[in-house]
């Protein structure tokens, strides 16, 4: 409701004594937030490219940042800015500390950081990297410029930033949540003397999806808290400052606040989430919680001096009980942090979950980082490029993001096979991935099947793709990609779910394999619902798997075609997580293939063995899995007793030779299970007793031994081998 400034007038502003009305300044307009999405590989560079050069033209002292997926892929987009932009900009990559050093001399295997581990040590003790870097009251490392060492590969980096020469950076979307490093920074003191932060950005570009990159805690391990750590009668004291309201206060409240929590820790059931309501049972409110979390960082304890020119493993030692010490205070900062976010809205309950492993109760912490000022208040605004962006998701950290229409480019040198019958989960092809036994020989034959797949497309595209480059790209399971390690064709390369952006080496290629589809189990997208959203979402019930409904293929046509079975999450903001973690992927893993640039000279071959729809993707041929692993697996029996050259005349004979050539695993009867699978497909029925007659018919001659068939030997498909093995088969033909 707009009202007249006339009621808020107070009795000093009648009496005469009270300042004259001033207008206030008009705001500042806020820079823009712009997101780009399309086609994979429509161009979303160039538009990055354009961005960057309007910016720097219209200001000569502007200094651009492109974020990118990690340090692996920071190089080659670099490279790829430098083509674009041309030699008058410099553009350079920010290498952390423990990445290698580029111009290390020949044949040195250097860090950015000669002492990464003592780094390293230092961070976790609650230090930064200019403790150890030193300077001149404390005395310099001895890789510093200042000291006579060599100079070492972060601080010759350094030098480059202070120069001011580079007018683009290329990082990581790990440095999105915090601040820039220390010399890209561009604080100026005040006219108190104090420092006022200055955004280190005037321009930002944020290529692909970005949001795992701001959320802690769901790595491999957890982030826990001990519950002893936050016992307020241990906890380290806490120093009085100036400005506090009493001697000791800070203490005594950190030390209530810490004591409410762990009541509410303690007491909770195991497993259990502590949600707001949980929280707000103490009466404790988000304020009190961020209060003690600035005075409870007052506990930490001084780092000693000498750690820059200190020897080399002996920074440990110096460290010493201060590490400890520390390192409670800071997790116990973060939890008290975690907390006040559960309060204020800002963090479901998958924030603070209580386990209890075999050394007591712990607290695991999640949270999220927001995009940190230095990015965040860039002045000439953020561009956000990502080919499959949820926007419900880019915009939690980009309220204002306004993203540009766009339609899907057509690829008519692309043709997709998909198959329609079998929804190939990871436990359908990783045999470890299956918790039971149950599915183990199962997922074994069929991990077999898919490497044939792959042997086969590498030998049928050999030599189709772009010159010194493979000529199949697989996109696997990591597990998969991890164990086929050394045993596929040269000619084929390989990737996995989870690092798929960005990678531009694959588009050459002349076919392109997709297996599976990653899939995050209902609790883990619920999990980061919650920490993305900040609300508690509508799970489904403890151990359930997702429901299914009705989806649509989209085909080449122009037509659809129903999909019966489609998982999905009934919850929206957990769904939006798993469609995010799911098909976006699926499309991400077609699109390294950069299909919609393919030419007739070039065109691009799609396999997708995973019923899930992929949005954006028009089908042009769906297949069940027999039709796959028929003409690219050796799934035929027939052509493979054929190429096996045996044709035992009896059902258990057939049965344990295709036992031995890998079909049927896990069937108690190898005989029955192929007598019904012949049964049911009578095609293959008649090609076998055609087969049957040209054996008996072509002078092959009948084995009259009765002894079992050696299956081990016969797995082997090869004719001679199985030859070898002619006094243990039964009732058989050998083929000519």
């Amino acid at each position: 409701m707009v009202t007249d400034r006339a009621d808020f007038t107070d009795a000093a502003e009648i009496a005469g004594t009270a300042p004259p009305f001033v207008p206030a300044a008009p705001p500042v307009p806020a820079p823009p937030q712009i997101g780009l999405r399309g086609s994979v590989g429509a161009g979303k560079t160039l538009a990055i490219v354009q961005a960057i050069k309007d910016v720097l033209a219209g200001d000569p002292a502007a200094v651009a940042f492109v974020f990118v997926p990690d340090h692996a892929l920071a190089g080659e987009a670099a490279s790829r800015l430098r083509a674009g932009l041309g030699p008058g900009i410099e553009v350079a990559t920010w290498q952390g500390i423990e990445r290698p050093d580029p111009d290390a001399p020949a044949g040195a295997k250097h860090q950015m950081c000669r002492r990464a581990d003592d780094a390293r040590e230092v961070r976790e003790a609650g230090g930064g990297t200019e403790d150890l870097c030193g300077g001149p009251r404390r005395g310099f490392c001895w890789h510093h410029p200042d000291a006579p060492g060599d100079v070492c590969g972060y601080m010759r980096q350094a030098e480059k930033a202070k120069a001011g020469t580079v007018r683009v950076w290329v990082l990581p979307h790990a440095m999105l949540g915090r601040r820039a490093p220390a010399p890209l920074r561009r604080d100026t003191v005040g006219p108190a003397g104090d420092l006022v932060p200055v955004p280190a950005a005037d321009f930002v570009a944020i290529d692909e999806r970005f949001d795992p990159a701001m959320l802690g805690g769901f790595g491999p391990a957890p982030y826990a808290v001990p519950l002893g750590l936050v016992d307020p009668a241990s906890f380290p004291a806490v120093p009085d400052a100036p400005g506090d309201v009493a001697p000791g206060f800070a203490d005594g409240r950190a030390r209530k606040v810490l004591g409410l929590l762990s009541d509410v820790f303690a007491t909770a059931a195991p497993g259990a989430r502590i949600g707001a309501a949980a929280l707000n049972a103490t009466r404790l409110t988000a304020g009190d919680c961020r209060e003690a979390a600035v005075y409870a960082l007052r506990g930490k304890a001084s780092l000693p001096a000498g750690l820059a020119g200190a020897g080399a493993g002996t920074v440990a030692g110096l460290l010493g009980p201060v590490s400890a010490t520390n390192r409670r205070v800071l997790r116990t900062h973060r939890l008290l942090e975690v907390a006040a976010d559960v309060l204020a809205g800002r963090l479901g309950s998958a924030a603070l979950k209580v386990r209890d492993p075999a050394a007591g109760r712990e607290v695991d912490l999640r949270w999220r980082d927001e995009i940190a000022a230095d990015w965040s208040g860039a002045g000439h605004g953020i561009v956000h490029a990502d080919a499959t962006m949820n926007e419900n998701i880019a915009r939690v950290w980009m309220p204002r993001l306004a993203v540009l229409p766009s339609a899907p480019a057509a690829a008519p040198h692309m043709h997709v096979t998909q198959i329609a019958d079998r929804v190939f989960g990871y436990s359908a092809v990783i045999p470890g991935a299956n918790k039971g036994t149950r599915g183990q020989k199962p997922a074994a034959a069929t991990a077999r099947r898919v490497l044939r797949t792959i042997e086969t497309l590498a030998t049928r595209y050999a030599g189709k793709g772009a010159p010194g480059g493979p000529d199949l790209l697989a996109v696997l399971p990591k597990a998969s990609e991890d164990e086929w390690t050394g045993e596929l064709p040269a000619n084929v390369g390989t990737l996995h779910f989870g690092k798929l952006r960005g990678q531009d080496a694959f588009k050459g290629v002349a076919a392109l394999l997709v297996v599976s589809r990653p899939l995050p189990p209902p609790a883990a997208a619920e999990d980061v619902a919650e920490i993305i959203f900040g609300q508690d979402v509508a799970r489904l019930p403890a151990g359930a798997f997702y429901p299914v409904r009705k989806g649509v293929r989209r085909m080449a046509d122009g037509t659809g075609r129903t999909v019966e079975a489609v998982a999905y999450h009934p919850d929206p903001l957990a769904e939006a997580v798993r469609r995010a973690s799911c098909e976006a992927e699926l499309v991400q893993a077609i699109g390294r293939g950069r299909g919609i640039h393919r030419t007739a000279a070039n065109p691009l071959k799609v396999i997708v063995m995973t019923s899930v729809p992929v949005d954006d993707v028009p089908v042009e041929e769906v297949v069940t899995t027999r039709d796959i692993w028929r003409d690219l697996a050796g799934a035929d029996p027939v052509r493979e007793l054929e190429r096996a050259g045996i044709l035992p005349l009896d059902w258990p004979g057939i049965g344990a030779v295709l036992a031995g050539l890998g079909f049927y695993e896990g069937a108690a009867d190898p005989g029955a299970a192929a007598r019904k699978w012949f049964q049911r497909n009578p095609a293959d029925r008649d090609r076998l007793a055609e087969l049957e007659g040209r054996a008996a018919g072509g002078g092959a001659r009948a084995n009259g031994a009765q002894k079992p068939i050696g299956s081990s030997l016969l797995s082997l498909g090869l004719l001679g081998a199985i030859r070898a093995t002619a006094p243990t088969l039964t009732k058989s033909h050998f083929l000519a």
